[in-house]
């Protein structure tokens, strides 16, 4: 989906070319052709392709905002993983989405997304991939006057169709920190597959504060079986022009269903975790 380009925790970056095309009225043409992923393991990480992904990989994303009420969006996204280790992310994935706003009173608004993508095995690919992507969001927003300057409350469902194998819609060049839940118990897609159920609370302070508040549902897409919820949490406050102070919070807790307990051991999914993070952000 959109944010298959960016990484979390340590920096991750891309060998790469990328040619940019405004030409067209309202409509934005983004292509990038990648040879090497610098992970976000480290340089030095022993493990096979964990310090970088050796890549063939074709990117193409195209944007139309010439509609009031929405922003179109296409995409194609060809990687092909040219070691053995990581053949089995090798996908061709195909997309749309369509997003945008419309005010409904004075300082209200609506917001909406939608958007579905199909996943398919490509190129060196071992396995056969044919899983499919779904979200669909609607929220509210307001314009306050006093000690709250904004609002927003969001609903969301998200599905990413799993098999019970290896036939799952995977993101392996996402931020997948920024997705199903702070505690990072789905970076990787399970083999059941996952649907989140969400809502998110957005507020701007008049003192410049803002605060996230985000409760997930997780439940298994093929199967019919709960993972858990968790609570997120994020906090941060301007310190100056240029420097921002923050705590974030994430609390999953597992579901104690036997299929649950007996499928998901490995890959964390069946435990607690609780994690928190201090931080300043410093940007020019």
């Amino acid at each position: 989906m959109s944010a298959i380009f960016c990484g979390d925790k340590n920096w991750q970056s891309f060998d790469a070319v990328r040619a940019i095309n405004l030409s067209i009225p309202h409509t934005l043409i983004d292509y990038a052709y990648v040879w090497q992923v610098n992970r976000i393991f480290g340089s030095d990480n022993p493990k096979p392709d964990a310090a970088r992904f050796q890549m063939n990989s074709h990117l193409l994303n195209i944007q139309y905002s010439g509609l009031s009420a929405a922003k179109l969006e296409a995409y194609g996204y060809w990687l092909e993983f040219t070691t053995p280790v990581s053949a089995k992310f090798s996908t061709a994935t195909y997309g749309v989405r369509v997003s945008g706003d419309q005010v409904i009173a004075p300082k209200t608004k609506w917001l909406y997304t939608g958007e579905y993508a199909k996943q398919l095995d490509f190129a060196n690919n071992p396995y056969v991939i044919d899983a499919d992507y779904w979200l669909a969001e609607l929220g509210l927003s307001y314009i306050f006057d006093g000690w709250v300057q904004n609002a927003g409350l969001k609903v969301s469902t998200e599905y990413l169709t799993g098999q019970g194998g290896g036939n799952t819609f995977q993101t392996p060049l996402g931020t997948n920190h920024a997705f199903q839940g702070f505690a990072d118990r789905f970076l990787v897609t399970p083999g059941d597959g996952i649907a989140d159920y969400f809502a998110t609370l957005q507020i701007k302070f008049a003192s410049e504060t803002q605060l996230s508040v985000v409760y997930h549902q997780f439940h298994a897409e093929h199967g019919d079986y709960h993972y858990g919820d968790e609570v997120d949490l994020v906090i941060e406050h301007p310190l100056s022009e240029h420097l921002i102070a923050g705590f974030k919070w994430a609390d999953y807790r597992a579901d104690g269903n036997t299929l649950n307990q007996s499928r998901n051991l490995a890959s964390g999914q069946a435990f607690d975790l609780s994690k928190f993070w201090l931080y300043l952000q410093f940007s020019l």
